[in-house]
């Protein structure tokens, strides 16, 4: 959605995701060997004498040229980055991007992220690589996507407290609840011209590049409320079982923290649960009489 809107401005390009960014995340990731030397390209380099900044440089200017071409093709002189699981490559990305570019940095309720992201491996029918460490943590996948969030988050707020000057804290309820004014701070801080009344209108006209992301919003005509929300269709022991563990960065980001059942006490639980299958039952026994 907030490609879209981007890509829909006269002085802005904001391709389908590119990839570009966790390419470079993985090719500058690291791991400490047993003596704590790190393995990765940038030491591995290092012993040819090539310096860090030297293969920053390059890297950079790769990511760069990519976006000056394609850019070049509608004559647009800003151009934006958007792949939603950049934001596991953070500190490759920091150390890669810090001070050559500005960071638009989105955040979304946590349990409306859980429910986005389930739909999205249930979709592809697997769970995407940035993913398996915390599937393989938890039994249950809104657990392991509840604890990403709270990992990646925690890295956004940080990297946004280190480089105050050019980030840009955004939430994704605030684009849809109050799209104005939001969309304004949008383009002042990309150094954009500012959009007229119309603009969102005209933002979803038409055909929308198609690539890859999230497929639901290529089929969207204006700006949609419905992923705000989605959350209250978790059951209800998920919620209470996961809202604990979310509330400390909810609070920190500005987020009501929803109401939740007590845990019930092992015997409770027994007790209601039958409860519950006796109620069932007799119910089905009614019906079919």
């Amino acid at each position: 959605m907030l490609r879209r809107i981007l890509n829909a401005h006269p002085e802005i390009s904001c391709p389908p995701e590119t990839n570009l960014l966790s390419a470079c995340g993985r090719f500058l990731q690291e791991y400490p060997s047993i003596d704590g030397l790190p393995i990765g390209v940038l030491s591995g380099l290092a012993f040819s004498d090539v310096e860090e900044d030297a293969v920053l440089a390059k890297l950079r200017n790769l990511v760069f040229d990519f976006h000056r071409e394609i850019a070049a093709k509608t004559g647009k002189l800003i151009w934006v980055e958007k792949t939603a699981f950049d934001i596991f490559y953070l500190e490759q990305i920091e150390r890669l991007l810090a001070g050559h570019c500005r960071f638009i940095c989105l955040c979304r309720h946590p349990l409306d992220v859980i429910m986005s992201v389930k739909d999205l491996c249930d979709e592809m029918d697997q769970i995407v690589p940035e993913l398996h460490s915390y599937t393989r943590q938890h039994r249950s996948q809104y657990d392991a996507f509840a604890h990403a969030w709270i990992d990646c988050n925690e890295a956004l707020l940080g990297f946004v407290e280190r480089h105050p000057n050019d980030c840009l804290l955004l939430k994704y309820e605030t684009l849809l609840e109050d799209s104005q004014k939001a969309v304004s701070a949008l383009m002042t801080f990309i150094g954009a011209r500012a959009v007229d009344g119309d603009f969102l209108d005209r933002a979803f006209e038409g055909a929308s590049d198609v690539g890859l992301g999230d497929w639901k919003v290529y089929e969207k005509h204006s700006l949609d409320k419905s992923g705000i929300g989605r959350w209250q269709g978790l059951p209800k022991s998920t919620i209470t079982r996961l809202v604990p563990r979310l509330m400390p960065l909810m609070q920190r980001l500005g987020y009501e923290i929803p109401k939740t059942d007590p845990v019930r006490e092992r015997q409770e639980a027994i007790r209601r649960y039958r409860l519950g299958r006796q109620l069932r039952h007799m119910q089905t026994r009614k019906d079919s009489v």
